[in-house]
């Protein structure tokens, strides 16, 4: 029977579906946690299938170099880096001069053209920083140094054929951008002083986290998250987790202090929602141990016990024998989808 009759192209796409979907999943290489199959493209499957096919070559053959690399050497120094989509870069670079935020397209990079995108010029030097994607474009969150004391809020879109970046606001006083989600900004310092906070950069208000008579409260805060309407606060050896409600000026309330062994460094590694109904916060420790993870159930707040709300298991101890207290640093997790 010819193909048009069984419906033409979409009988192609169907089966290509079903070949690239069976691919991906017989190479070992491809991690099961990440975003399920099924919800992709078939653009988007075949280029995963790809990657995954070499990437198994490569660990079975011992060859793990990269497959192509990039060197830009910049006059001034990176302060800030990350890396959207696997497309976009964004870099911070600062000297005594002058400094500034700046984007390429990797696509274009690998095809030989080095300039970026497009750049802007900020008024000080970028310590902290936050991205999120989101429906107006890419957000930044830029916590600059002593040059400005703020909180730049930014955003990279295409504008009239071309690519710009341009300021939403400017959070004056805050510095340590800790998180970015959606409207709202949160920071470690404020006019100088340790004090945790939130800020609505759309609608203009401040709001401050309640400080505890907890060890490490005289620090900046490792992390700040949202996940299932709470906002969690992860510090060197508690958990606190606070009410977040949209509807109320006094926005944050304590639900839950647990007290959790030391904390070095922490970053989120939630999964997909698609992968399960009620997903729990998952979050990447590093620790004296070694690497561990970090399991917030929100479905049992109520409960005394609190090792059923933290759970944590050890994915790697550290090094018996190294030069340094702390032997990994900087943990960053990247997304699944």
């Amino acid at each position: 029977m010819p193909r048009s009759h069984l419906g033409g192209s979409g009988w192609l796409c169907a089966t290509s579906l079903i070949y690239w979907s069976e691919k991906i999943l017989r190479e070992r290489s491809y991690p099961f946690t990440c975003v399920d199959t099924i919800s992709l493209t078939l653009f988007a499957l075949e280029a995963l299938a790809c990657r995954v096919a070499r990437l198994d070559f490569k660990c079975e053959t011992g060859t793990l170099s990269p497959v192509r690399d990039w060197r830009l050497y910049l006059p001034q120094s990176i302060t800030w880096l990350r890396l959207v989509a696997g497309t976009w870069l964004f870099v911070a670079s600062s000297d005594n001069h002058i400094s500034k935020i700046s984007c390429w397209d990797l696509t274009s990079v690998f095809q030989g053209h080095r300039e970026p995108l497009t750049e802007a010029y900020l008024p000080g030097q970028v310590k902290t920083g936050k991205l999120e994607v989101q429906d107006s474009g890419v957000v930044l969150a830029l916590g600059l140094g002593a040059e400005s004391l703020a909180v730049h809020v930014i955003t990279f879109r295409k504008h009239s054929g071309r690519y710009i970046f341009s300021e939403l606001c400017r959070i004056d006083g805050s510095l340590h951008v800790l998180i970015l989600c959606g409207d709202l900004v949160g920071c470690g310092l404020r006019n100088g002083v340790i004090q945790p906070h939130v800020v609505n950069w759309k609608d203009d208000w401040i709001d401050d986290i309640p400080e505890l008579d907890i060890r490490g409260k005289g620090t900046v805060p490792h992390l700040m998250t949202i996940s299932k309407n709470a906002l969690v606060v992860v510090r060197t050896n508690a958990l606190q987790v606070y009410t977040l409600r949209s509807n109320a000026r006094d926005l944050i309330a304590l639900v839950k202090l647990v007290e959790i062994p030391t904390v070095w460094e922490v970053a989120v590694c939630s999964p997909s929602s698609k992968s399960s109904p009620n997903p729990s916060l998952r979050l990447i420790v590093l620790s004296p141990i070694g690497v561990e993870m970090c399991i917030v159930d929100f479905d049992v707040l109520a409960e005394l016990d609190d090792q059923h709300l933290c759970r944590r298991f050890v994915l790697a101890k550290s090094p018996r024998y190294y030069y340094h207290d702390e032997p990994w640093y900087r943990p960053y997790v990247g997304g699944t989808s």
